[in-house]
């Protein structure tokens, strides 16, 4: 059989060690500087957020496969106009559901805080104010996880292993085993009260868009703690920030800041549009919860087997756009 064309964004070599099928896989770079290779038919390409005109660019495109579980910046009427199929790809689950977890335990146990403390007294006994300070348990306490997903689950299993109570919020209504409930999100304004950790996993999308903005905030505990794995937008920035200074919260972990560095020009880049950097009762990371060495094996490992069902022409996962004409 003669080998299928694929052009690739990512690590080629990671891809076709796992790979069972044959493919002709080249890199982007390879293919945008070769003429030859321009005029050949490539039906796959992989990688994430490409430009408009490189994939129309691409004859022969039938499918493009992004290493990303989260799609937004995607436009569905682009793809159907192509007639290109967009898969996604879950495999940063367990790496970004690790994550969400260590910003709640830095919360609950405020670790940062005591390391910030510590080195500011230059290896001295921190302030009695950090030492006598008691932190807060996960045993037998609630958690609201915004989000059933993958990322979600993977959550609420390593939750339950602490006697967390766990409630799901979704869209729809729809059983979850790891889950003690599943409610709606219409819901959210009734369980959100229940909640000692809110963690949101949600993607961006016009009914996520601050699905937790001030009156949210209001009807939350005064000591529960927010952790964002998933959209910073979900999240009103202000209101999050006014809730973090005044108190209305105990504290918050988030992944997914507001301000992008490629979003923006200059040398300096800025994280946010408000200085969460000066309040003690949050931890941010810069945006890297799906960075270790599990995602990025798994993620060649589920391109791979992706490309293995696309040439035995079996049906494909994880299909979140499809084109009106292939429907």
């Amino acid at each position: 059989m003669q080998a299928i064309n694929a052009v690739s964004w990512l690590n080629i070599t990671e891809i076709q060690k796992y790979l069972q099928t044959d493919w002709k896989i080249v890199s982007i770079k390879d293919w945008q500087e070769s003429k030859e290779l321009q005029a050949q038919e490539f039906q796959v390409f992989i990688g994430f957020k490409p430009p408009s005109k490189l994939l129309r660019g691409i004859k022969g495109l039938k499918i493009h496969i992004t290493p990303s579980a989260g799609y937004e910046w995607a436009d569905p009427k682009f793809y159907s106009e192509l007639g290109v199929i967009l898969v996604n790809s879950h495999a940063n689950a367990v790496a970004v559901a690790e994550h969400a977890i260590a910003l709640l335990f830095d919360q609950i146990k405020q670790i940062s805080l005591q390391d910030r403390a510590i080195r500011k007294n230059k290896g001295m006994w921190p302030p009695r104010e950090i030492t006598t300070r008691p932190s807060l348990s996960l045993y037998g306490k609630t958690a609201l996880v915004l989000g059933t997903g993958a990322i979600g689950t993977t959550i609420a299993r390593c939750l339950k292993s602490f006697n967390v109570e766990c409630i799901g919020v979704r869209k729809s209504p729809r059983p979850n085993s790891a889950f003690d409930r599943v409610e709606v999100i219409d819901r959210l304004s009734q369980v959100l009260p229940l909640a000692d950790f809110v963690i949101v996993t949600l993607p961006l999308n016009e009914e996520t868009k601050n699905l937790i903005d001030e009156k949210e905030f209001e009807l939350m505990k005064q000591d529960a703690i927010i952790i964002n794995v998933g959209r910073s937008r979900v999240i009103n920035e202000k209101a999050l920030f006014k809730a973090l200074k005044e108190k209305k919260i105990k504290g918050a972990g988030i992944d997914v800041v507001y301000l992008l560095p490629w979003e923006q020009k200059g040398i300096e880049k800025k994280m946010n549009n408000f200085p969460f950097h000066e309040l003690e009762n949050v931890t941010i990371s810069p945006y890297r919860a799906w960075a270790s060495d599990y995602t990025f094996a798994h993620t060649a490992m589920d391109i791979a087997k992706k490309l293995d069902l696309i040439a035995t022409k079996q049906p494909l996962p994880d299909i979140v756009i499809k084109p009106d004409s292939r429907e």
